[in-house]
């Protein structure tokens, strides 16, 4: 097998991306094209004793000569819970600022962003104070009344700090492009509805990019004693696990107290010799973080089911019996891979390391998500309490 499976894996997927979208860049969701939605599929933060100890620190720009209006809504994965903001995004403008506290570091006048994440369910803290939260955030560009608009000019990553590791990671959110005839600026036909109060984003190809009808992943078999991935002069690089974030894009964001959809997953899995293996599969609501051996029993990522170092899968969100209320939907997804530097020949570690690569989608699987008109965001006295 090939050592810098890895590397190779990473390399691979952002050429298949950016080849794919050069053919036709606003047909299907684009991690390297800009769009007028912009999906986080997953910001995180954690605390221990009330004291921050890892946060995602998002960028969001806007790299046309005008300003836009953006609406925000943060929601969270363990029960769908959202929560809304929007301001005015100046031209060239990029903004950057932290999940858990939702204020921005650059410019500070735009804060509050958003609401700090462990206010929205001040629940996940336990009373001494340590918790974590995950979720998904939603950018789009809207007109003065909340309309949305064409507006392929903005562009978001995601970057995830663990201060106790000292390590970060960064990936690109999936960015989805108005695709109807017009100016930057003029309203998506058909997006929104006075009569009813709601707006839609229909991610069908149409209207919007399009979600996709399936996931790809390569991976590192877990349990694998590979010597190393990397190997470089006196140094290399081994994997130390790999987590699977998988977020549902369809929403309706009305249902601000949760709003609840469920999937089955069906993961096909093949190992190097092209054997395949069927039967993984999990049931989420919202999104799903866990590490691949992890998964509920049958679970085939593990080395001793699988049979070789690494492998591939390809992941669809199904409806089951087996999975209460679920339903077909399309998939956005990140794989996390934590890393562990070692001089060659020795057990010592060097450094610690975090790869976050989006998940590359085949196919298109239409996708909605709707949301009130009336919510334009909430003013700085809500969240200070004055």
């Amino acid at each position: 097998m090939d050592r810098t499976f890895l590397c190779a894996t990473a390399a691979a997927t952002a050429l298949f991306a950016s080849s794919s979208f050069a053919q036709d860049s606003l047909e299907t969701v684009s991690t390297s094209e800009r769009g007028s939605l912009l999906i986080f599929p997953d910001i995180r933060a954690a605390w221990d004793g009330g004291e921050v100890v890892s946060d995602t620190l998002i960028t969001l720009t806007n790299d046309a000569p005008a300003e836009v209006r953006v609406q925000f809504y943060i929601v969270l994965g363990t029960n769908c819970v959202s929560y809304d903001n929007a301001f005015t995004l100046t031209a060239d403008q990029p903004v950057q600022w932290q999940a858990s506290s939702g204020r921005a570091l650059n410019p500070v006048e735009l804060n509050p962003i958003l609401a700090p994440l462990w206010s929205i369910d001040p629940s996940v803290l336990n009373p001494l104070g340590g918790g974590d939260i995950e979720a998904t955030l939603y950018v789009w560009a809207t007109g003065i009344t909340n309309q949305p608009i064409k507006w392929n000019h903005l562009l978001g990553t995601a970057t995830q700090v663990d201060y106790l590791n000292q390590t970060a990671s960064e990936y690109a959110a999936s960015a989805f492009q108005v695709r109807t005839a017009g100016a930057s600026g003029t309203d998506v036909p058909g997006a929104a509805d006075i009569e009813t109060g709601y707006g839609t984003l229909a991610l069908d190809g149409e209207s919007y990019s399009a979600t996709p009808d399936a996931l790809l992943l390569n991976f590192q078999a877990p349990g694998d004693n590979l010597d190393s991935l990397y190997s470089g002069g006196p140094y290399a690089v081994e994997a130390a696990g790999m987590e699977l974030v998988l977020q549902i894009p369809d929403f309706d964001l009305f249902y601000d107290a949760g709003y609840d959809r469920t999937v089955s997953l069906q993961i096909d899995i093949w190992n190097e010799n092209e054997i395949k293996f069927e039967g993984t599969t999990n049931c989420f609501s919202c999104y799903s973080g866990l590490r691949l051996e992890n998964y509920p029993e049958e679970n085939s990522f593990p080395i001793a089911i699988l049979g070789t170092d690494a492998g591939k899968a390809r992941i669809n969100a199904k409806q089951d019996d087996h999975c209460n209320d679920s339903e077909d939907h399309s998939l956005l997804g990140v794989l996390h891979t934590d890393l562990v530097y070692r001089r060659s020949g020795t057990n010592g570690i060097l450094g610690l390391d975090r790869l976050s690569t989006p998940l590359t989608g085949i196919g298109s699987q239409p996708a909605t998500v709707r949301y009130p008109l009336e919510n334009g965001g909430i003013l700085p006295e809500e969240l200070t309490g004055s």
